[in-house]
């Protein structure tokens, strides 16, 4: 009987480490992903004011 409990205790550790890592993991790349676009977001404005810095004459 202790030692069925025992393994209980293990495999629901198991699961909720499982569960713990994942949704790390997935936090890490939902702020990676928003980064990227922010940074890509930015990079086009800035390409954009540049160009608009060059000839300022265009309509842009």
């Amino acid at each position: 009987m202790g030692m069925t409990i025992l393994i209980l205790i293990f495999i629901l550790a198991a699961v909720v480490l499982t569960y713990i890592l994942h949704t790390r993991r997935k936090e890490r790349e939902r702020r990676e992903q928003e980064e990227a676009r922010r940074e890509k977001r930015n990079r086009e404005a800035l390409d954009k004011y540049c160009e608009r810095w060059r000839n300022p004459y265009t309509e842009n």
